[in-house]
């Protein structure tokens, strides 16, 4: 492996660390605000602006797009309890609200990457 592999290696470890504290900052708080699936959607939909952002810049090195991108954003970023949150409220019977809670996270997720990639300065 060479030094410059490690470095990404680094780079990506580093940006996991703090996308983990922060999502367990997000666990620790929304314990205490009992809006649990909500708190998912702003979750994922602030890590999605974040990465629609970060794979647009052109001020971002590769190295910082993979402590970002693959290293922030995978770590906070929370689509298994998504899915989780999803399949609960489908087991429950309340279809309405895992209707309005797959629309509305899918909206807001793509609605924010698009923002995030248009306020970034962009590549092309």
């Amino acid at each position: 492996m060479t030094f410059e592999e490690i470095m990404d290696l680094v780079a990506v470890s580093l940006g996991a660390v703090g996308g983990a504290l922060a999502r367990y900052g997000v666990t620790k708080w929304e314990r205490t605000a009992a809006i649990s699936p909500w708190n998912v959607v702003g979750v994922n939909t602030l890590g999605s602006f974040v990465l629609g952002a970060a794979s647009s810049s052109k001020g971002l090195s590769n190295r910082a797009r993979l402590l970002v991108g693959v290293g922030f954003c995978g770590s906070f970023t929370t689509f298994s309890t998504y899915t989780v949150y999803a399949a609960g409220l489908i087991k429950a019977r309340d279809l309405n609200a895992a209707g309005i809670y797959l629309f509305v996270s899918n909206l807001a997720g793509i609605l924010a990457a698009a923002l995030g990639a248009r306020l970034a300065p962009s590549e092309y």
